[in-house]
């Protein structure tokens, strides 16, 4: 029997999105959101599979002609919302494989696609999308998604591909009524994904900024994201300190050179795992960072320690800039703009934190390099 079997007796090609491991350790998770090919009428298992798997809600991609063809069977069953959103955009056979990219962009910017995406986002229970053969237009959305959630370029190519093996007969039957197009251009080819991804960093740089393009915001980007995201402990707890530690802290900032220490108050932005902050090169704590990137961070109950980098003058950083501004914008105004003013960046290796559990002193630690996490009651031993 062969390995490559559709989630749904009454389709070729149903698959999940989820098992994919993304960039931040964690993976994709199981239950969210389908990938298919058309949909029959679905047999009494398969509705028991898509009603206790609350994958209710049917996103056909499918043009008008296909639907009336070969009509979605689900779309008249009690308990599914089903949405038919026309991709026409792509839907024909590229003139070539090097074509095949070009013609997912297509897919992509698509009169539809907004709702789609939309759809997909704010849907409260699991989604199911499909075009025909779920390879084009799916793999398309799919690749989008999975982008969103910084998953694995080769993962997404490998999701791609694995199409050809599901739908073999079917890829069979066209060519033998079609012998004059190219099999490798109706074919899952990891070139065509590839080239795909390629074209769309080219344009959009980021899916938060596709989602724009497509007049949504980067909240239903963030919405797919959180959905689809499954993290180990180690990144839940470690996303959990960032949040609590905020956009912007003062903090004081320890750096030494031949054993000799200096402390001093520093304003620090936070831009996604980096603590960002500013000096002048003319200060002892710029010698004692060129002659050694080891250092740390305190506040309060916080004691960070890592590897810093210097990154250039602070204003040619947006990213650090619109920060910074935002949380102290008098030092932002005073200093940033000043010719010998340096922006360093401290990546942390070790983060501890006291916290209180039940009255009862605890200390938390992050061992980032090891990726560990560990909490203990202190007990002075």
């Amino acid at each position: 029997m062969s390995e490559y079997v559709s989630l749904l007796s009454c389709s070729r090609n149903t698959r999940e999105l989820g098992g994919i491991k993304t960039d931040n350790g964690g993976s994709t998770r199981n239950g969210v959101f389908w990938r298919s090919d058309t949909l029959g009428t679905p047999t009494a298992e398969d509705m028991d599979k898509l009603l206790s798997s609350r994958m209710t809600t049917i996103i056909d991609m499918r043009t008008e002609a296909e639907v009336k063809k070969a009509p979605d069977g689900t779309a008249e069953l009690e308990g599914f919302d089903y949405y038919h959103f026309p991709i026409t955009e792509g839907s024909g056979v590229p003139e070539s494989l090097e074509a095949v990219p070009r013609s997912y962009m297509t897919i992509a910017t698509a009169e539809n696609m907004p709702k789609v995406m939309k759809t997909m986002a704010e849907a409260e229970g699991g989604v199911i999308f499909h075009c025909t053969a779920g390879k084009d237009r799916t793999g398309v959305v799919s690749a989008i998604i999975l982008l969103a959630c910084d998953a694995d370029e080769e993962s997404i190519v490998s999701d791609y591909v694995v199409s050809r093996e599901y739908n073999k007969e079917r890829l069979a039957a066209f060519l033998a009524a079609h012998p004059e197009v190219n099999r490798e251009t109706v074919l899952a080819n990891e070139k065509s994904m590839r080239g795909f991804m390629k074209l769309f960093r080219e344009r959009f740089g980021t899916v938060d900024n596709y989602f724009e393009f497509l007049g949504l915001t980067a909240a239903h980007a963030d919405r797919i994201r959180k959905k689809l995201i499954s993290t180990d402990e180690f990144t839940e707890k470690l996303n959990a300190f960032l949040s609590d530690f905020g956009s912007g802290r003062t903090m004081v900032l320890s750096t030494s050179e031949n054993d000799m220490v200096s402390s001093r108050m520093m304003s620090i932005v936070r831009i996604d795992d980096g603590l960002y902050f500013q000096t002048d090169t003319d200060l002892r704590k710029y010698r004692q960072l060129s002659a050694n990137k080891n250092a740390a961070l305190c506040i309060d109950n916080i004691q960070i320690e890592g590897i810093c980098e210097e990154k250039g003058r602070p204003v040619d950083c947006s990213d650090f800039c619109e920060a910074f501004k935002s949380c102290f914008k008098g030092s932002y105004d005073a200093y940033s703009g000043l010719e010998n003013e340096r922006l360093f960046v401290l990546r942390p290796a070790y983060i501890q934190r006291w916290v209180y559990s039940d009255g009862v002193p605890c200390i938390e630690s992050f061992d980032i390099t090891a990726r560990k996490y560990s909490f203990r009651k202190y007990s002075g031993n």
